[in-house]
């Protein structure tokens, strides 16, 4: 769990100088600019990537086909035969279509009931990054004293709360509050996961259930995307973020005292 906080304070630390960064660069120097420099910030991970060197192997490249789908299946059977790996599984993809939706969500609740600027969704998803780089660092803090499996359910019902808490109001200020605490709960609620699953899996199967997690993590997202822009479109941000909140509420609690 320390390792998996600190990777995801490094990335929550990007959503903070991102958005500050682009803001003032297209104010300064236009969009055009921040689109070549995004291009250029995947030159070092390229030579990065480039200079790693691992033992050289013959590999034959039917035989890797051969062995790819049977290796999906096996780590799809190994994920559905743990109850533990199958409920992070579970309660991951419902929280990551109906919740982690901000990306979409955000921009529409300051436009149409904040009435604000793209200034203010820009601080926004920085005080969002503020909040998980402090779930964070209390969770690599506290790493030690290890992660129980019911920890995850608590993480999606204080989500589906702070989502709802924070559509029930219009102030800018307490906006701010409850994004910043939606931001801190969402990656404590995403770093319990990551380690549920992962003290549960065996060395030999890692990689392929982490794929699964990757796939229903970000694979799955667009999904979300469209439920939320649909959503939003026909009843406003002011109705999706409690709607969602409330889903991923109830699922969690049903989970939790059914399964």
């Amino acid at each position: 769990m320390n390792a998996i906080s600190l990777n995801s304070g490094i990335f929550n630390l990007a959503r903070i100088v991102g958005p500050a960064a682009a803001g003032i660069s297209i104010a300064k120097l236009g969009y055009a600019f921040c689109f070549y420099a995004n291009a250029a910030s995947f030159i070092p991970v390229i030579v990065g990537l480039s200079l790693i060197r691992l033992p050289s192997r013959e590999r034959n490249t039917k035989s890797i086909i051969k062995n790819l789908f049977s290796e999906i299946r096996e780590g799809i059977v190994y994920a559905f035969k743990r109850n533990i790996i199958l409920i992070s599984l579970f309660l991951l993809l419902i929280v990551n279509i109906l919740a982690l939706n901000f990306n979409v969500l955000i921009p529409v609740f300051v436009k149409d009931v904040l009435k604000r600027s793209a200034e203010t969704y820009r601080n926004m998803l920085s005080v969002m990054g503020i909040g998980a780089i402090l779930g964070s660092t209390i969770l690599a803090a506290t790493s030690h004293k290890g992660v129980k499996d019911y920890y995850i359910f608590g993480g999606a019902t204080l989500l589906g709360v702070s989502l709802i808490l924070f559509s029930v109001q219009k102030s800018l200020i307490i906006s701010f509050i409850f994004i910043m605490l939606s931001g801190f709960i969402m990656i404590i609620f995403l770093n319990f996961i990551n380690t549920t699953i992962q003290i549960n899996l065996e060395p030999y199967i890692r990689g392929r259930v982490m794929s699964l997690y990757a796939f229903v993590f970000g694979g799955l997202t667009p999904i979300g995307s469209l439920y939320a822009g649909t959503v939003s479109e026909k009843f406003g941000a002011s109705f999706a973020f409690p709607l969602s909140g409330l889903l991923v509420l109830v699922v969690a609690l049903v989970i939790y005292f059914s399964w």
